[in-house]
């Protein structure tokens, strides 16, 4: 998932005021009030619940929140102390509780795959189908595009091996998938826009945060699992990275000869920074 941050601060150690203290004369009514101010003020901090979080240092100079699969991540620099880390959480708290629970709406949108589930790709509806063989025998993944039918035969191991292996297969698929369409519509929109020469090589990775890539080079990188978002959407990816054969850029420009190769791609932009989530599966065995 796309690193979400919070504004970042420079890293700085806390200082706070002396205490004020008390006469060395005085009253049991005035050590009683001073007793319940301190409690009073010490009581906000108490009851601030601060989440678990995974901690990773680096030569940074900031400190950065983000949340991924439903875990807070902390980056901060080496010198930082944790005392200054979780006060920086707890001064956060706000955005991380937002962000915690967008994390948590976002997962359970992801496509869910198990015996009998379908799913959209390339604007057709799929259904899965899932075996589990004895262990003598070989994983494999056939798909049945007649039928629009997909079936995972799986080696009989620990669940968590299980959906490691399914996840494996299903995204071997996707890019068997991906490959043929998004192939040729590249080549296609390059030839259209006098950009053929430009066109290197084609691939497929998956990545966490990018549908697609240009190299300098001209060559264009695809996510497969975009296929798993409307075709409109698939679509605009081609062209958005065919127009970085000219433009290796966000410019004017470049926005001009998206809108020329693809009229729709506002619609498609919104939906990937919304929806996005939804192309992302997981395996429930």
């Amino acid at each position: 998932m796309r690193e979400t941050n919070p504004p970042q601060r420079p890293m700085q150690v806390k200082c706070t005021a002396a205490a004020e203290q008390l006469p060395l004369f005085c009253t049991p009514e005035q050590r009683a009030t001073a007793a319940a101010a301190e409690t009073a003020t010490a009581q906000p901090a108490t009851e601030k619940v601060l989440p678990g979080y995974a901690l990773t240092r680096s030569r940074r100079k900031t400190l950065c929140l983000g949340v991924e699969d439903g875990q807070l991540i902390v980056r901060a620099p080496h010198y930082a102390s944790i005392n200054d880390i979780e006060s920086f959480i707890i001064e956060k708290q706000r955005w991380v509780t937002k962000q915690l629970a967008e994390d948590t709406r976002r997962q359970q949108e992801k496509i869910r795959l198990f015996d009998g589930a379908t799913f959209q790709a390339l604007g057709a509806e799929f259904r899965i189908e899932i075996n589990i063989l004895g262990a003598a025998l070989r994983s494999r993944i056939d798909a049945c595009m007649e039928h629009k039918l997909v079936t995972l035969s799986l080696t009989e191991t620990g669940a968590q091996r299980i959906e490691d292996k399914a996840e494996k297969l299903f995204r071997r698929w996707l890019t068997s998938l991906a490959a043929p369409y998004m192939q040729r519509a590249t080549r296609q929109l390059a030839a259209a826009t006098a950009l053929d020469r430009t066109l290197g090589e084609i691939g497929f990775r998956y990545t966490r945060s990018k549908w697609g890539h240009c190299t300098s080079a001209g060559d264009i990188q695809y996510n497969p699992a975009v296929v798993l978002a409307p075709t409109t959407v698939v679509d605009y990816i081609v062209a958005h990275e065919v127009c970085h054969l000219r433009h290796r850029n966000h410019s004017r420009a470049f926005w001009r000869l998206v809108e020329k190769c693809c009229p729709e791609w506002r619609t498609a932009e919104h939906w990937l920074r919304h929806n996005g989530h939804r192309a992302e599966f997981l395996f429930c065995i």
